[in-house]
């Protein structure tokens, strides 16, 4: 997810809405996941770097943790990211707080991959759930609750 900045470049202050669409994949910890996203963005040329904002939405495949049923699991977020001109960083002509995360690019192209792969990342929750009122399986039979009533004798 590249975007060309030449004409953001030319004068400070000058912004641009853009929007961008596509699957960005990534490794985790339980394994590959591919999410579908699309961001509505604004470009800002702040004079000392480019400043990404806008809204973020994902969808990806996942496992509820209590019923263990697949699901699509809807990921939505805010994206403030601040993006310097790598040139600009090694000789030093710009400085970004030492407290500040940000990204480099080179050029005049932005590749906005990384910065929304990290923040799709973040929104995900630890736990998955299929629906807030997931009924989960039985601990004694296992079967689903939320397909069927549980026929063991165990209680909600």
């Amino acid at each position: 997810m590249i975007e060309d900045i030449k004409d953001l470049k030319k004068q400070i202050g000058l912004k641009r809405a853009i929007h961008l669409a596509g699957n960005i994949g990534t490794e985790t910890d339980d394994g590959y996941i591919n999410v579908y996203v699309e961001a509505d963005l604004e470009l800002t040329n702040t004079g000392r770097c480019i400043l990404v904002t806008g809204k973020v939405k994902g969808q990806t495949d996942s496992v509820c943790v209590r019923c263990l049923s697949d699901f699509k699991l809807n990921i939505e977020c805010d994206i403030n990211e601040h993006f310097y001109q790598t040139e600009e960083i090694t000789d030093r002509s710009i400085k970004p707080a030492k407290d500040e995360d940000y990204f480099l690019y080179k050029g005049t192209r932005i590749d906005l991959t990384e910065a929304l792969r990290q923040n799709i990342l973040a929104a995900i929750p630890l736990k998955t759930i299929c629906k807030p009122d997931c009924k989960g399986l039985c601990c004694s039979c296992g079967c689903n609750r939320n397909i069927q009533k549980c026929s063991c004798g165990e209680s909600d």
